[in-house]
């Protein structure tokens, strides 16, 4: 006889399917897999859900920067209406540069001849980019850029810092005032230390209000570096006290709140210099509020450099977890592993997850299939493919966000007979989303409905317990426990 759990076991069943971690792959056919690459992510068409563009290394030799356009279910199709220049080692970046509230594309990178690109280009509103001419940028060094955008001097527009250089040549490290409609205007103020082959970051790490800034990289004699420097809020940087940090070039770097304290943390990763012999590093750094950085303890994730770091709340549980890939640079030695964080910032390896390693390459946590959901897409080398080179989609299945208030007051009655469950509903509902899963939280069907008060279901026979969720309106919960 079937029946409806009672609102107790209710709550044990979607605890304990909330301690589950599902990541299924979205086949996609259109994405080129590449290596030494960046990717960033913007909604360019005004469609509700967010494009990307990846650039990046060919197992073919050849360079790509393509923009892709994602379907609303994280399904990525290449635009064949772009110009980007092919590059290198890039840096993406989407922000508004001409303050006309649609995201504008910086693409930096070496080109396949070694020619340096530093290129601006404007959305015209549909996913069409326009190049924007900005010769402030021209006999710049060309190798190992990184850019990162913020306000840094609170006057409503995008500036921008930009560090790079030659291998064993000049390197440098600039910021650039935006006047609002995307000129920019290199800062005089700030002496910044000239580094390439690492990461900048902005980040309010004193929560003054203003952006600070982080930088870590290589130094023309080949010292690695990681510097913290303060904004005085007018864009103008000085340079903290930074020798409790780890020294790190080949670099990277990822803010955020890791134990809830309301103040921007960050964990950093690279190698102390180029001898092959040289250790793989991976730390985490607390805030204290003030912008005093403290390594913590009993740091348990893998030690890495040429690696990609990316931070999300997978589980729905109000904290963020960690997606780390990578590993040395010419060798097999490469992971894509999930953390997941306890909300105090101690992070812990979960086991479950078969994601294909890579390393020289991006991952990276984003809502891709308009689910509210952290997904995943991430491209790079890896020695499990005969191609070398992988891309892939995974969209999060788990049972998150789940109010302790359950009931099963929108379900009126049910049966379920032979494999077919018709389910009557206590009112008309304009926006019903069922999901019936096994007894290991996985999904076995789901669906979306629209104003209705009655549903019918073919199930799978085979499996002998399921329980079926009704979601209605984004908050009401049924659940019904089905055993053939």
């Amino acid at each position: 006889m079937h029946k409806i759990i009672i609102a107790g076991m209710l709550l044990l069943l979607v605890q304990q399917l909330q301690g589950q971690i599902f990541y299924t792959e979205i086949v996609q056919s259109d994405l080129i897999a590449t290596h030494f690459n960046d990717m960033d992510f913007s909604d360019v068409d005004g469609d509700g859900d967010l494009d990307v563009v990846i650039a990046g290394f060919r197992e073919d030799g050849l360079y790509r920067a393509d923009l892709y356009f994602n379907n609303g279910n994280g399904i990525f199709t290449r635009s064949l209406n772009t110009n980007f220049p092919p590059v290198f080692i890039p840096s993406i970046v989407f922000t508004d540069i001409d303050g006309d509230n649609d995201e504008d594309l910086f693409i930096s990178g070496t080109g396949i001849t070694d020619e340096g690109y530093i290129k601006l280009y404007t959305n015209e509103g549909n996913g069409i980019f326009t190049e924007f001419p900005s010769s402030i940028f021209l006999g710049l060094p060309v190798n190992g850029y990184d850019a990162d955008f913020s306000d840094i001097d609170n006057d409503g527009d995008q500036d921008l810092c930009l560090i790079g250089g030659r291998f064993l040549a000049s390197k440098h490290a600039n910021l650039y005032f935006n006047d609002g409609t995307g000129v920019f205007s290199k800062d005089t103020m700030s002496n910044l230390h000239a580094v390439a082959s690492g990461t900048v970051d902005f980040s309010d790490i004193d929560n003054d209000g203003d952006q600070d800034l982080l930088i870590t990289g290589m130094s023309e004699d080949l010292v690695s570096s990681t510097k913290l420097y303060e904004n005085d809020g007018t864009g103008k940087f000085d340079v903290l006290n930074s020798s409790n940090l780890e020294q790190l070039g080949l670099s990277t770097v990822a803010f955020t709140d890791i134990d809830g304290d309301s103040d921007q943390d960050f964990i950093l990763s690279g190698r102390p210099n180029t001898s092959p012999s040289s250790p793989h590093v991976t730390l985490l750094y607390k805030n204290n509020g003030d912008g005093i950085f403290m390594e913590t303890a009993n740091n348990s994730i893998n030690q890495l450099s040429f690696n990609s770091l990316s931070f999300g709340d997978v589980e729905g549980d109000g904290d963020n977890d960690l997606l780390i890939s990578g590993g040395a640079q010419w060798t097999t030695d490469e992971i894509t592993k999930l953390y997941l964080n306890d909300g105090t910032g101690e992070f812990t390896e979960y086991l479950n997850s078969d994601f294909e390693p890579i390393r020289q390459g991006t991952a990276v946590f984003e809502e891709l299939n308009g689910d509210d959901k952290i997904d995943m897409i991430f491209s790079g080398r890896s020695s499990s493919s005969q191609a070398l080179s992988i891309a892939k989609v995974y969209e999060n299945q788990n049972i998150s966000g789940i109010e302790p208030e359950i009931s099963n007051s929108i379900i009126k009655s049910y049966s379920y007979i032979n494999g077919i469950l018709n389910v009557s509903l206590s009112g008309k509902y304009e926006n019903i989303e069922v999901n019936v899963y096994n007894v290991l939280g996985q999904i076995l069907f789901s669906q979306h409905y629209l104003n209705i008060d009655h549903l019918q279901i073919e199930l799978p026979s085979q499996v002998f317990m399921k329980f079926l969720m009704i979601k209605a309106n984004n908050k009401e919960i049924g659940l019904i426990k089905l055993m053939n």
